[in-house]
């Protein structure tokens, strides 16, 4: 159907990750007006550019997310994680010092 080629196209040919509402608006908007596509087509490719641009980008964060870990990782840089537990047994150790000294 020719729905599903523009879907194609316009898939292949725009960056989603960085696809705005209002461009794919702009976009599908010529379509219509060039009797490509219905205004009802139009509305729910937009919507459907827009799914698919926010599960490019939720794919986009996760893997940049998993790269920066493993560089830290790699570098030897701590972690939020590392610093709690740091912070955690500091804590515990001032506790343990406390009762130690005598009251003053």
């Amino acid at each position: 159907m020719l729905l599903d080629s523009m879907r194609k196209l316009a898939f292949s040919g725009i960056g989603l990750v960085c696809l705005t509402r209002e461009r794919a608006e702009r976009l599908v908007q010529d379509l219509v007006q060039q009797g490509t596509v219905s205004s009802e087509e139009g509305k729910e490719l937009v919507d459907g550019l827009m799914r698919r641009a926010e599960t490019e980008m939720d794919d986009l964060r996760r893997r940049v997310k998993g790269e920066v870990g493993k560089a830290m990782t790699g570098a030897g840089i701590a972690t939020k994680d590392d610093l709690k537990t740091l912070v955690e047994k500091i804590d515990d150790l001032e506790r343990r010092l406390r009762r130690l000294e005598p009251d003053q």
